[in-house]
């Protein structure tokens, strides 16, 4: 199966840990895979951030919600760090555990394939059509019409949805390896529904000492209420909002002049 034109391998360049295989979907269909095959990379401004802030405390280690193939978790691994990796797709599980394996990163990583809520109901999940799976999401009042409004991609099958459980953040300290994640950093990318991710992780809040947080924004740039209650989260646990680069205080509460990652650092 590894060797399948859907299950291909990729190098992936990274300035930060070196050169890597990784397992991709169609590149001709999937966004993620196809960025991937034209550039060698995806995001690295993103990694950079993060890279920047865990390079400042090496027992730093990450929980990562949305992982998708693991572009931005494998390289965690890599600089040696521990990483919690939750993703709704199991199609994406599949190439990340394929990932991790080529690269013997297995005793690094812990994989959990759920959906991330504030609750432990089964939810409606979302795939898009014709093998895209970099935009799933978590079906739910409001976020769904926002999603299908922003997405740059407009082709979900909305009529076939994958029921699948879903967990709270706070259910990781139950984990028997959460004792080494006592100082850590969230990269949520849930596609609109970052708030109910965060409202489930009040315990672990108070638990773990949490360095920074980062997450796309876009989605609640237009979303008044998914906005207001990350504002009122944030404001709640003494985080403030940041650019990519960590220097520069970005103002949410006008939405048209947010960006469309943020980073959030302890006050």
């Amino acid at each position: 199966m590894i060797d399948k034109p859907l299950f291909q391998s990729l190098t992936f360049h990274s300035k930060a840990v070196g050169n890597f295989p990784i397992y991709v979907h169609d590149t001709k269909a999937d966004s993620v895979s196809t960025e991937i095959r034209l550039s060698g990379t995806f995001e690295p401004g993103s990694f950079a951030t993060i890279a920047q802030i865990l390079g400042e405390d090496p027992e730093i280690n990450v929980i990562d919600v949305g992982t998708n193939i693991g572009v931005l978790s494998v390289q965690f691994a890599k600089m040696g760090r521990k990483v919690i990796s939750l993703e709704a797709a199991i199609q994406n599980i599949q190439h990340y555990c394929a990932t991790l394996r080529k690269n013997k990163l297995q005793d690094k990583v812990t994989v959990i394939h759920n959906a991330v809520m504030d609750d432990h109901e089964p939810v409606k999940f979302i795939l898009g059509k014709g093998g895209e799976f970099g935009v799933s999401f978590v079906d739910g009042p409001g976020y769904t019409e926002n999603k299908l409004a922003v997405s740059k991609v407009k082709k979900f099958d909305l009529e076939h949805p994958v029921i699948i459980k879903s967990l709270t953040l706070d259910d990781l300290l139950t984990l028997p390896n959460i004792n080494l994640f006592k100082k850590v950093f969230l990269k949520l990318d849930t596609e609109g529904l970052e708030d109910k991710v965060l409202l489930g992780a009040k315990k672990l809040f108070k638990e773990l000492d949490v360095k920074g947080i980062f997450m796309e924004w876009r989605f609640h740039k237009t979303n008044a209420d998914s906005r207001r209650r990350l504002l009122e989260f944030m404001e709640e646990h003494n985080f403030a909002p940041y650019n990519l680069r960590g220097k520069q205080r970005v103002l949410l509460e006008i939405a048209k002049l947010a960006p469309h990652d943020i980073l959030w650092l302890p006050k």
